[in-house]
């Protein structure tokens, strides 16, 4: 999830209802480990004055621990998984 309320991962649909318990903090990709697409949308969004985006976009491209089982996963092939199918 990416808001308001955080950035974090959750298993539950309805998740600002939920027990803080049932989050994890996504960890954001340092700046300069970014690569590919990556890289140049992180660039970019700097280049147009968007640091709020290019911040978002650091924890689009990083990490996260499941909140269910605890596996670490990349947030990008989550979303790419999720939208894939």
């Amino acid at each position: 999830m990416f808001g308001e309320h955080g950035h974090f991962s959750t298993t539950d649909g309805l998740y600002m209802n939920e027990a803080a318990g049932h989050r994890r903090e996504l960890q954001p990709a340092e700046p300069s480990s970014l690569e590919g697409v990556a890289k140049r949308l992180h660039a970019r969004a700097l280049a147009d004055g968007q640091r709020a985006v290019a911040s978002k976009l650091t924890y689009v491209f990083g990490s996260a621990y499941c909140a269910e089982c605890d596996a670490l996963f990349r947030v990008d092939h989550a979303i790419v998984a999720r939208w894939s199918s």
